[in-house]
């Protein structure tokens, strides 16, 4: 199992029709590949979360268009295919009182390991503990 910390950046949408296509245009036509996405809905608006390959040119830009960014660190924890793996971590987590804030997921390739995103109340314990853990 690889982990890293990488840079999210969030921001709140419009909950419109084409606001996603907007942003995806934009970060696609300079060349910024999305690593990791999440939308979500509320009743009047969206957040959407983002890992990129450039996460500060991402952010410029998107406040260029007005749209406010909050960033923080995540961990990144690259898994294969395997029952009882998120178990596994999940598990590791909580009995060192380590809470998950939210977490999502990429879509996983043959032969690409899936990512899944954590936001976690204590990023070196965290890491600590993914360490030492033995899954794949």
């Amino acid at each position: 199992m690889e982990y890293k910390v990488q840079r999210q950046l969030t921001a709140a949408i419009e909950n419109v029709p084409g606001r996603l296509a907007d942003i995806s245009e934009i970060i696609s036509r300079h060349h910024i590949n999305i690593e990791g996405i999440c939308v979500v809905d509320n009743v009047e608006q969206g957040v959407i979360r983002l890992i990129t390959t450039q996460p500060a040119e991402v952010k410029r830009l998107l406040k260029e268009q007005d749209i406010y960014i909050v960033e923080a660190d995540v961990l990144t924890v690259e898994l294969t295919d395997q029952l009882g793996a998120l178990a596994k971590i999940t598990a590791s987590l909580a009995t060192e009182k380590i809470n998950i804030d939210y977490l999502y997921c990429t879509s996983q390739r043959e032969g690409i390991p899936t990512k899944i995103v954590f936001k976690v109340s204590d990023m070196v314990s965290a890491q600590r503990i993914l360490g030492a853990l033995e899954v794949s």
